[in-house]
């Protein structure tokens, strides 16, 4: 459990800088907001299997290198996990809205380095004809200090970066095996985001 130290959360001995927490409103409310939709070829149930597989996210999300999930099964509103990044940037988030097969969200609670004041995604599924679903991913953020001035110039990038991982979501649940027992398709992970 992270405890609070001033502007710093400690969490598994290593401090972190405290992050504002997020609720669903701020996804409209920030500047630094983003929307992606898509239709996945999978159902519902199936995509948030891939959700909740840690094993999954640095092969479909490039950006990401490791998931830890820090709370056990079954995971629910206040569910935490580590999530490590590119860039050596470590985020610790916690889940507010927890609610399988269709949505999911969380926020930073803190970060091993002074990136982001707040940060959130919000995630939903819905189901569509033919085993397919309607995928709709926010993500929004307020940066700290200097990074609120150069903010604006990195957003096509960031744009462009999450584009990458949506796609990269795309290939994967479309290789995705019939049965949950196998978790992973297999192939050269750069293929995917």
């Amino acid at each position: 459990m992270p405890t609070l130290d001033g502007p710093r959360v400690r969490w598994h001995s290593q401090a972190m800088e405290k992050c504002k927490p997020l609720t669903l409103d701020d996804f409209d409310r920030l500047k630094e907001s983003f929307r992606f939709e898509t239709t996945l070829d999978a159902t519902p149930e199936r995509v948030f299997e891939v959700f909740e597989d840690p094993d999954s996210w640095p092969v479909w999300a490039r950006a990401i290198k490791k998931v830890t999930w820090t709370s056990p099964k079954p995971f629910g509103v206040g569910t935490t996990r580590d999530v490590d990044i590119m860039g050596g940037l470590t985020a610790h988030e916690r889940f507010f809205i927890w609610e399988p097969p269709y949505r999911m969200a969380f926020y930073f609670v803190g970060t091993n380095k002074p990136a982001v004041a707040s940060l959130g995604e919000y995630y939903e599924l819905q189901p569509l004809s033919g085993g397919r679903s309607r995928f709709v991913w926010r993500l929004a953020y307020e940066s700290r200090s200097f990074m609120r001035h150069v903010s604006p110039f990195l957003r096509p990038a960031v744009r462009l970066m999450n584009t990458r991982i949506v796609k990269g979501l795309e290939r994967y649940v479309r290789e995705l095996p019939e049965t949950k027992t196998a978790s992973r398709p297999s192939g050269d992970s750069r293929a995917y985001g």
